[in-house]
């Protein structure tokens, strides 16, 4: 497990869209984990890869982002979905974008331990969590099981890494 952390980048924050929110700076990320992934399969064989969000403006910048580079990602069976529409589903590799990022501190949908659950469980090999950790330890909310997610990663750094990522300006 991952978490590749845009706490640095400058576009970090979440944007509302409607009355949800996309992330920008995570679609950058996602894509430059994307093409890693490629160069991984070109190599080794084809790879099946879950790109997961919790918000639907999020998940459709993600699927604009797939569609216009499907040329550069030719090695990757890539679906792009809501947490919810893949659950009882699983990939070899799982993208989770955190997608919020506030001043307020306002975690709305990963508070629900349930649908993070599923959004971290997708998964056969590989878990890779795109989002602004600093956010995340930050957040003052009663129930935030992602400041779990992260504890664990840094108590089990032979199998997981908090890293920074790529491209943060």
């Amino acid at each position: 497990m991952t978490w590749l952390d845009t706490s640095a980048a400058r576009d970090r924050r979440e944007v509302q869209s409607g009355t949800s929110f996309l992330n920008p700076g995570e679609v950058r990320a996602t894509g430059d984990v994307l093409r890693r992934l490629n160069f991984v399969a070109d190599k080794s064989g084809r790879l099946k890869v879950a790109i997961l969000a919790g918000y639907d403006p999020q998940r459709r910048a993600l699927l604009d982002f797939v569609n216009r580079h499907e040329a550069e990602l030719s090695s990757l069976d890539l679906h792009v979905a809501n947490v919810d529409a893949f659950q009882g589903q699983e990939a070899d590799v799982a993208i989770f974008n955190v997608t919020r990022c506030n001043d307020s501190g306002q975690l709305g949908f990963l508070q629900q331990e349930a649908r993070i659950n599923v959004a971290l469980s997708r998964a056969r090999d590989g878990l890779v969590i795109v989002g602004d950790a600093s956010f995340i330890r930050a957040t003052q909310a009663v129930r935030n099981p992602l400041r779990d997610v992260l504890d664990h990663i840094e108590r089990h750094a032979d199998g997981c890494s908090l890293r920074e990522a790529h491209g943060n300006e």
